[in-house]
């Protein structure tokens, strides 16, 4: 550090300068706060000057010393409150003035006169927004590239049938000292929202100018969902200040950020339907992801109006017809015009080779997909059961995508797409067991007869056959499909339970994927839907269930590898099964109290691998395990019970039971 910190000195080189910041982050995040903590105060000061226009810093410098900030922030997280005011006037100066974009004018009488393709939210307030019907698209498109360097637009500069052609030339290199500066803006409204308060509104006002006047969809994108960062930092201000007992300050920040949720879902919507950069309407969509979730909190049911949920809804519907100029703009063709308005249903005198065209015709951009998926999973979310009105428009829409899109990862997301709306609707999904059950045991059963059947042997091997491995885009496939239906069996016990025996055949087989066998992400992640999966059939049914056989095996693969979003699900089903106390369960204690202490440890783990169980879910499995070590104990079995245990798993015991009781005898 001492060296470095020679390195970053003002009369040194620029490119030495940056080098140096940005080896200093580096460090900063290799070693974690407590190393760096007694370079912190002068890496903070030596980045906050080498933001400063006086300092003769190039863009370089400042965006070395902007990523060192993030990097210090990322470690701090919220004692990062302490230095914030040291740098945030500078980092606001940077994005205030720093422009990524250059433009030049020509006359060109080739270009003629035309409607000016600039964004202005003011123009756009108060407009109607997407209708529930299919409106007339705005037939103008502009030449903005995601991909190149210079980007061009034509606006009506001239009153006599001559055009002028704008040359706009992206500067990367202030394009990046943006985003890292909005990075930066990000995390602090992540960890550090009191420090940067005084701050916030003229930042959001400077991120919501340049998504009218950047034409790089990177910054732009970014600057997006900054946006939906900043009105998130304005709520956590709302709720710090209601618990610091500061009602007027909390019910300003509260208003503010209600306000804002409103404009600026107008202007997301607008942008990501009118917008023809992919990058943009992705992140317009998730951003508006973030603002129906912050409104779902019963905290704030008022953040968002209904009306703008509904919005949400329909944006969601537009892009899985593949509506929005990012996927190609114009109308679709008739055969993508799968609702029955009034019923919501298939048509049934559809054509099946018009379904084929449409979904031959319509490459959905994946990641705007997804995004839309997530909107979906957060309108759903905010209506709960009330969603089964709105999801019966988006259902045959999502059945469409899953038995005709081309692509295998849009297929996936169709079954993921059920799964995130079943798991509101609980019992309301009922009418869909009947017709998508039969779809996607269909697919994991094509899935696994590819998986299980040999491979020719490659030219030059020893002759011996290998089974096929499954690609990431089929693996997706497989763990979407399991996870749906682990989700309608947990909605529809009664329906799904008969068909359970089918249901083992297929999901059993995805447990074999182990930790040390090198498995790739997706792999671990279809591992990890699999257990849910069961843990939901085993929730529901276990009177449906081969106990016997199946318990332990699932035990064996707590907690999940890759994919922990779910593992509330496996130690509600562990609580469930020791309040009933199901005699399998009973039989297996040993097992259950080491799956139970391998969980307890993931929560203990530093850093990315840390497993984030539910507070509520940690203490009912703490409970769970009290209660059978204190039965043990009556009886004379602890010792048994934790003598077969591994060291580590018997000193994770003894540390969760020394929190409720005392240390478990040994």
């Amino acid at each position: 550090m001492e060296v470095l910190s020679e390195l970053w000195a003002v009369d040194k080189p620029s490119e030495v300068r940056a080098s140096a910041l940005e080896a200093v982050g580096s460090v900063a995040k290799a070693v974690d706060k407590g190393p760096f903590g007694p370079y912190v105060s002068a890496a903070i000061n030596t980045a906050s000057n080498a933001l400063q226009k006086e300092s003769g810093s190039d863009s370089e410098v400042q965006t070395s010393a902007i990523y060192l900030l993030s990097n210090i922030a990322d470690i701090l997280k919220s004692e990062m409150v302490s230095y914030v005011e040291t740098f945030a006037g500078a980092v606001v100066s940077v994005l205030k003035d720093t422009r990524s974009t250059e433009t030049t004018y020509k006359r060109d009488s080739s270009v003629p006169t035309g409607p000016d393709l600039s964004f202005d939210i003011s123009k756009r307030r108060g407009q109607d927004l997407e209708s529930d019907e299919d409106d007339e698209e705005d037939s103008q498109k502009s030449d903005l590239s995601a991909d190149e360097e210079k980007l061009e637009e034509t606006e009506e500069i001239t009153d006599d049938d001559v055009g002028v052609r704008t040359i706009v030339s992206v500067r990367t290199g202030e394009c990046e000292k943006l985003n890292a500066a909005i990075s930066l803006v990000d995390t602090l409204c992540a960890y550090a929202a009191v420090g940067i308060e005084s701050y916030l509104k003229d930042i959001f006002g400077i991120t919501v100018a340049k998504l009218t006047d950047n034409h790089d969809p990177t910054v732009r994108a970014a600057g997006v969902k900054s946006i939906g960062n900043i009105i998130t930092a304005a709520v956590k201000l709302s709720e710090f200040y209601a618990d610091e007992g500061e009602k007027r300050t909390s019910q300003r920040w509260e208003a503010w950020a209600s306000e804002n949720v409103e404009e600026m879902s107008q202007e997301l919507l607008w942008q990501a339907t009118h917008e023809n950069m992919i990058k943009v309407a992705e992140a317009c969509v998730l951003t508006f992801e973030t603002l129906v979730d912050l409104s779902t909190s019963p905290d704030h049911p008022k953040l968002m109006s209904k009306a703008m949920v509904d919005e949400a809804h329909k944006l969601v519907k537009r892009v899985l017809k593949g509506r929005t100029m990012a996927q190609g703009g114009g109308e679709p063709p008739d055969a993508a015009l799968l609702l029955q308005e009034a019923t919501g249903t298939f048509k049934k005198d559809q054509e099946d080779e018009e379904k084929t065209e449409y979904a031959a015709g319509s490459k959905l951009e994946l990641p705007l997909l997804e995004a839309a998926i997530d909107l979906m999973s957060a309108v759903a979310r905010k209506k709960g059961v009330k969603f089964d009105r709105k999801f019966k428009r988006l259902a045959p829409l999502l059945e469409h995508l899953l038995t005709n899109a081309e692509e295998i990862e849009s297929r996936a997301l169709g079954a993921r797409g059920f799964a995130e709306a079943f798991l509101s609707l609980g019992a309301a999904a009922q009418p869909y067991v009947i017709s998508l059950r039969p779809v996607l045991t269909r697919i994991l059963t094509d899935l696994r007869e590819k998986a299980t059947q040999p491979a020719a042997p490659s030219p030059g091997s020893s002759g011996g056959t290998t089974s096929v491995s499954l690609s990431n885009g089929e693996l997706r496939l497989q763990w979407s499909a399991t996870w749906c239906l682990g989700v309608l069996c947990s909605a529809c016990p009664q329906d799904m339970s008969v068909h359970y025996s089918q249901l083992l055949t297929l999901i059993m087989p995805q447990l074999q994927t182990e930790p040390e066998s090198h498995a790739s992400k997706d792999e671990m992640t279809a591992r990890d839907n699999a257990v849910f999966a069961l843990a939901r059939m085993i929730r529901a049914k276990p009177e449906s269930i081969p106990m016997e056989s199946i318990l332990p095996q699932l035990l064996d693969k707590l907690p999940p590898l890759h994919d922990k979003s779910e593992t509330e699900v496996t130690t509600d089903m562990l609580v469930a099964l020791w309040k009933k106390q199901e005699k399998t369960f009973l039989s297996m204690l040993q097992k259950v109290l080491g799956s139970s202490a391998r969980i307890l440890r993931a929560t203990l783990i530093p850093g990315e691998d840390r497993l984030d169980l539910d507070d509520s879910a940690r203490q009912d499995l703490l409970k769970m395990v009290g209660e059978i070590c204190a039965r043990a104990q009556a009886s004379g079995q602890a010792g048994i019970l934790l003598s077969g245990l591994p060291e580590q798993e018997k000193q994770t015991l003894n540390q969760a039971l020394a929190s409720l009781s005392g240390p478990a005898s040994q």
